[in-house]
Formats: structure tokens, sequence, C-alpha cells
């Protein structure tokens, strides 16, 4: 039987055409074509935690999440953006998420440059914190 060619259905015994390079048997009726599913592409995130969720949350924290917070806070540069980077890789390598090509030694790099990035935010004043960043490796 070639591909394309008017097939009897194998349930109902209709015919139906089958479509090129498919194995079908059976016509659309009988045999519906297979959809993904919607909720396959539904992303579980925790968007809107409130405040009784967010002490939950600090309590499945890994280590590193739970010392860099510690620290940030203590920095008080938790709520800066360069906070929530280093806050936000320290979450992935507990998670074992934040390998990416660079493997794991890469992800605790990236981490500690961003907790140097979030450090040098705390200690300036009203000064360039690129400038601070960059006078050290000249």
């Amino acid at each position: 039987m070639a591909p394309g060619a008017r097939l009897r259905c194998e349930t109902c015994k209709k015919q139906f055409t089958r479509p090129v390079r498919s194995n079908r048997l059976n016509c659309y009726e009988c045999r519906p074509e297979r959809r993904q599913s919607a909720d396959s592409k539904i992303i579980s995130a925790n968007f809107g935690e409130n405040q009784d969720q967010q002490g939950e949350i600090q309590d499945q924290e890994g280590k590193l999440t739970r010392l860099t917070r510690l620290r940030l806070e203590e920095l008080d540069v938790l709520d800066t953006w360069q906070g929530a980077a280093a806050l936000t890789l320290a979450e992935l390598i507990d998670d074992g998420k934040g390998g990416g090509t660079g493997g794991a030694a890469g992800a605790i790099r990236a981490h500690r440059e961003a907790m140097a990035v979030a450090e040098a935010l705390s200690n300036v004043d009203d000064g360039d914190v690129i400038d601070l960043i960059f006078a050290d490796q000249a």
C-alpha cells in the first residue's frame, strides 16, 4: 500500500485517505489525531506569595541559599538587583540546576562574583560601583 492511498478503516470499514508518511490504519472518527495536553504547557510557578508562605519557603531553602540570604541581609542589599542575582544563583546551585556549560564550579564562581558585587554595593556611599569592582583587577 502506497502512502496517501485510500484505505478502509479497520474499526468501522469506511474509506479514508492515509496521510503521506503515516502508518494510520483507522479513520479520523475512530482514532482522532493525538493532541498535546494543554496541561503540559502550564508552567508551575509561585508568583503570588504572601507573607505567611514566605516563612515556609525559607524553611525549604538549601544551605547555600539560606547563608546567602543571611549575608545579603547583613549587608542590607537583599532588596537590590545585585542581591537578587546572587540569591537566584544560590537557589539554582541548591536545586542542582546551576551547572550550565561550566558545571558546578562555573555556577559557584558566578555566585562568588555576584556576592562580590553585592558586597561592593554595600561598601559604597555614593560612588560608582563599577569603578570599585574593577579597581581591584587593575
